[in-house]
């Protein structure tokens, strides 16, 4: 589907929009420190991707739950959790996600999946997990696991949880800014768009593409390989501040 979308539309992940969405993602203030991002939605297999890293010892947060955060760390976590699920289009950009990297090394589903072009542009250096599925199994499974969950991308016209708070308080119209049955043609299509946004914001080779589904078999040698990448970013930090 996606190599369908880019093809129809004349591009590859390198150049057109990508540049554009490259350029875009330019800009100071910025940290150096490594961090692992999740730019997959739940439901996508984000986890064992969870479960993955916290084996290697990495701290992890996805959602609400941490794996090897220490409670201090965890107090952190969930400020910074209400802080960002809080935010609305207007100050996505203005937010220090900046200061995330010193309680956690890996970040994972809500509110990381949606603010994900804003925390890419905070750190240069991150290390990027896509978790993927067929968008309309995906679509299919999202309405009826989570059935206030919003369409991909809505994060844009409203605050994280936004989409969420109208569909609890509009259940008769949910289905405009929801996976649901009468909604697939748009969330599949969503969903993909928002995949080739992923693929542009992010450099090739720091890129990790993972598919529980239909690739399982090469999950773990994907999580392995983002694992290396962050521990050698993590070591050239170290050795920078040690000529400092």
């Amino acid at each position: 589907m996606i190599s369908s979308l880019l093809f129809a539309c004349g591009l590859r992940t390198d150049e057109g929009l990508c540049d554009g969405l490259r350029h875009w993602n330019l800009r100071g203030n910025t940290s150096d420190h490594p961090i692992i991002i999740g730019a997959g939605y739940g439901t996508t297999g984000t986890r064992a991707v969870r479960d993955y890293f916290a084996k290697r010892g990495l701290r992890v947060a996805h959602w609400r739950s941490t794996k090897n955060m220490g409670g201090s760390e965890q107090v952190k976590w969930h400020k910074a959790f209400r802080e960002m699920t809080a935010l609305s289009p207007r100050n996505y950009s203005s937010y220090n996600f900046r200061h995330l990297s010193s309680f956690v090394d890996v970040v994972l589903d809500t509110p990381i999946t949606p603010l994900f072009p804003f925390i890419i542009r905070a750190f240069p250096k991150a290390t990027v997990v896509m978790t993927h599925r067929n968008s309309t199994d995906w679509a299919k499974r999202r309405a009826s696991e989570h059935p206030l969950s919003p369409v991909p991308l809505t994060e844009f016209i409203g605050s994280v949880l936004d989409a969420e708070r109208y569909n609890e308080s509009n259940p008769a119209r949910k289905f405009e800014i929801h996976p649901h049955d009468d909604n697939m043609a748009t969330t599949t299509l969503s969903f993909d768009l928002r995949t080739i946004m992923v693929k542009c914001l992010v450099e090739p080779t720091a890129l990790f593409e993972v598919d529980y589904f239909q690739k399982a078999d090469k999950a773990q040698d994907a999580l392995s390989a983002a694992f290396d990448r962050f521990m050698s970013t993590r070591r050239e930090g170290s050795k920078l501040k040690d000529v400092q």
